[in-house]
């Protein structure tokens, strides 16, 4: 059998950018389950932790080859391996989803793994407003995020386990008790130098643990939670949101699953398109709008279960009221990459549909929106020169949504950044012959079909070719 294996390592500008600076040659990964670290040896304490979240690609070592067993775990580094563990889905705004935090914008290197794991509720920044991506982890602050994350409160039963919590903030002690109560801890204080040290950081190493161990207590009863609609509610006049228990499949975005009826005419009112919020969340745009408070029953059928062509969700009915008391709002206002003085595009994210009728208004000039795709909320507006470090306007004229709540001007201002640093893409092997490379910041998916570079790695030889 042959020992060789194929990789790509791409490295391209950015979206705007036709041509790549380079390519760049990745470190030795193996696409087996043989990876090794230098640091990690069978026999350590969290040796199996370690390989097995390795094997499962949610972690991986330093440039150098090592894991760094002993250093501070970040927080940056603990959303990006939740990402991965979670399956989160990255948002498509990275702005509008980054809005909360003056520390981190959608070209930061951890940008879609921040932005994820803030918009599935796991993290949050400080007080002052920013995520401290490369600050350690507190103890007492992973403890939360993880039972946040794989939402470990539904897996504890009986009576709590005692623990002294005496050094750990009031903000914790629920996830801490909770980590005791699964036996993902055993630090309970129960011995002199036994307690948790929720103030304390935790080392990479520990982290791993902690997260093989709460990842097993879900997977044991995994088998006993069935797939379900957890939750049905209207957004507005022209949207429902519908939220599933668990991950569902590509098919969760078929209108024909979805069948929505006026209760008191009990005429369908059609789906006309359904988009994706995460792995779990789904919107119908519905076609026609409710102007005044209507009941309606919102049926789903024949929805797969994420990574399953035969297991469905069971078929789910729900009566719910559409009542629209809100003024339409700009969510976001996004210019595109651009590594040149100024940018042509800008995309415009609603809060919610708004009717024919609008003006969009750069720096008082009057220009063309086109929504994008089948959103009723997302605009494209091309054909400008915006220029890069200046600050610029945006105005909507008599936004008018369809429970006709009219505003008479809305407007957010915006900078375009110029930006020139090269994208940089990760490459995991998923299958003897198939990568999954991962870029740190979005890119223009035409310019890979000239600047990709391939790469042959002989594990016997550990050259490349």
């Amino acid at each position: 059998m042959s020992n060789k294996k194929t990789f790509r390592k791409y490295a391209v500008s950015t979206m705007a950018a036709a041509t790549a600076a380079s390519a760049i040659v990745p470190a030795a990964v193996s696409a087996d389950t043989g990876k090794t670290f230098p640091d990690v040896n069978p026999g350590d304490a969290h040796y199996d932790a370690i390989m097995a979240l390795t094997e499962e690609g949610v972690i991986k070592g330093f440039e150098d080859g090592t894991f760094g067993k002993w250093e501070p775990v970040t927080r940056a580094q603990v959303a990006a391996m939740l990402t991965k563990q979670l399956e989160l889905e990255v948002p498509g705004d990275l702005e509008a989803a980054l809005k909360d935090y003056k520390d981190i914008s959608p070209d930061h290197r951890y940008a879609e793994e921040i932005a994820a794991v803030t918009a599935a509720g796991v993290f949050k920044g400080n007080t002052n407003d920013n995520f401290n991506a490369y600050d350690p982890i507190s103890r007492q602050q992973m403890a939360t995020v993880l039972v946040k994350g794989l939402d470990l409160n539904q897996y504890v039963e009986g009576d709590d386990v005692n623990i002294n919590l005496d050094k750990v903030s009031v903000d914790h002690k629920d996830s801490v008790q909770t980590l005791a109560n699964l036996g993902i801890t055993n630090q309970l204080g129960d011995e002199g130098d036994n307690n948790f040290e929720g103030y304390n950081d935790i080392s990479r190493a520990a982290f791993a643990t902690f997260l093989y161990k709460a990842n097993n207590v879900t997977e044991e009863e995994e088998e006993d939670v069935a797939p379900e609609v957890a939750n049905v509610e209207a957004l507005n006049a022209k949207q429902i949101k519908v939220e599933f228990n668990q991950a569902v499949g590509t098919n969760s975005t078929d209108a024909d699953n979805y069948l929505v009826k006026t209760l008191n005419t009990d005429e369908d009112n059609n789906v006309s398109a359904v988009s994706k919020v995460d792995g779990k969340t789904v919107i119908l745009t519905l076609e026609d709008a409710y102007r005044v408070a209507t009941d309606v029953s919102v049926t789903i059928e024949d929805v797969y279960v994420a990574g399953s062509i035969k297991e469905t969700v069971p078929k789910f009915s729900t009566v719910v009221t559409v009542h629209d008391t809100e003024d339409p709002e700009i969510v976001s206002v996004v210019p595109a990459a651009t590594n040149t003085d100024s940018t042509e595009s800008v995309t415009v994210h609603l809060s919610e549909p708004i009717k024919e009728g609008a003006t969009f208004r750069i720096n008082n000039e009057t220009v063309e929106a086109a929504l994008l795709g089948d959103s009723e909320t997302v605009y494209e507006i091309t054909g400008q020169d915006l220029a890069v470090d200046q600050t610029h306007t945006l105005e909507i004229l008599n936004a008018t949504d369809y429970a006709d709540h009219k505003v008479a001007s809305l407007t957010q201002d915006f900078t375009v950044e110029k930006d020139t640093e090269v994208a940089q893409g990760d490459v995991e092997g998923v299958q003897d012959n198939k990568v999954l490379v991962k870029f740190d910041k979005p890119i223009n998916g035409e310019s890979l079909e000239e600047n990709v570079n391939l790469f042959t790695y002989d594990a016997a030889t550990g050259e490349y070719f």
